[in-house]
């Protein structure tokens, strides 16, 4: 979970990046080819964790994928609202 998080964040950086004007050495495409890259790991590594957590998770943890996606939501949420609130404060 923690490697999905750091390589979301280089994904979210280079995201972030594309909106300022470049002015590395990389042309476009190697750009667009590391980013599409960067995506099909995180989906892998999402379905790697959802795959152990529907079928090797132990049966007294339940529905321990969904218990997780709501979580995990509820979380980014409660992140956002801050961030927010932190942005307001600064102004």
């Amino acid at each position: 979970m923690d490697a999905y998080d750091e390589i979301g964040k280089a994904f979210l950086a280079q995201e972030a990046q594309a909106a300022q004007v470049y002015t590395g050495t990389e042309s476009v495409g190697k750009r667009a080819l590391n980013r599409v890259i960067i995506r099909a790991r995180l989906d892998a590594m999402l379905a790697e964790l959802r795959e152990t957590m529907v079928y090797k998770a132990p049966p007294e943890l339940g529905d321990l994928w969904g218990k997780y996606e709501r979580m995990w939501h509820q979380i980014v949420v409660e992140q956002e609202e801050a961030h927010k609130r932190e942005t307001e404060d600064a102004d």
